[in-house]
């Protein structure tokens, strides 16, 4: 089983030793509330954000337990030190099991013996990309329309305005109520007016 940890492509490594353990865990966004007549209600939240602790080393001598590409313990703490600092968006993999984009919460290392291994303890806290609309505006400009045979308000709406809600059908009937005796029946050959609008979308 290998346990990687991933910011891109190129920048990423393998842990060299195997954790013998990780935890995850994860709590429910549940919201007691308190109504007199009935006590104490629980309201269903959503779910957390996953935490996972890992505990381990980086291997300055070559065990037959640690990977044969491991790299010195200097690379492995500068690199986790680069992105700690940075607070960069990791990834958190094990093959077949989890993958996990997150953040690093803590880390912590330092020696326990002469072996000049350096062991260290790492939490992980998940992290979810929110999405932001931008959001557009398109002025459009008042022209005439001659009505074709088939054509209805949402079809005229759409072809002006890029939307057919009622909001610019309506806003095409109020400017041609002369015209336009029934909304549902727009009489063929007749030129309507398309009033100057902006329009506001979001993406």
């Amino acid at each position: 089983m290998n346990f990687w940890l991933k910011h891109t492509d190129k920048d990423k490594f393998k842990l060299p030793v195997t954790p013998r353990a990780f935890d995850v865990s994860v709590a429910h966004k549940n919201t007691v509330v308190n109504i007199v007549s009935l006590g104490e209600i629980n309201l269903l939240g959503k779910t957390g954000l996953r935490s996972i602790t890992l505990s381990s080393f980086f291997p300055a001598q070559d065990y037959s337990f640690a990977k044969a590409d491991r790299r010195e313990p200097d690379y492995y703490i500068d690199k986790l030190e680069k992105w700690r600092k940075g607070n960069t968006i990791i990834r958190f993999i094990i093959n077949g099991v989890i993958n996990m984009q997150c953040t690093m919460e803590s880390f912590s290392w330092g020696q326990q013996d002469g072996t000049n291994d350096i062991y260290y303890d790492i939490t992980l806290k998940e992290y979810r990309t929110v999405s932001t609309k931008k959001r557009t505006q398109k002025k459009i400009k008042a022209t005439k329309h001659k009505i074709k045979k088939g054509d209805t308000l949402s079809r005229i709406a759409k072809k002006y305005y890029g939307k057919s809600s009622a909001t610019y059908r309506n806003k095409i009937y109020k400017a041609n109520k002369k015209i336009i005796k029934n909304k549902s029946k727009l009489p063929k050959g007749k030129k309507i007016k398309i009033p100057a609008l902006t329009v506001t979308s979001w993406k």
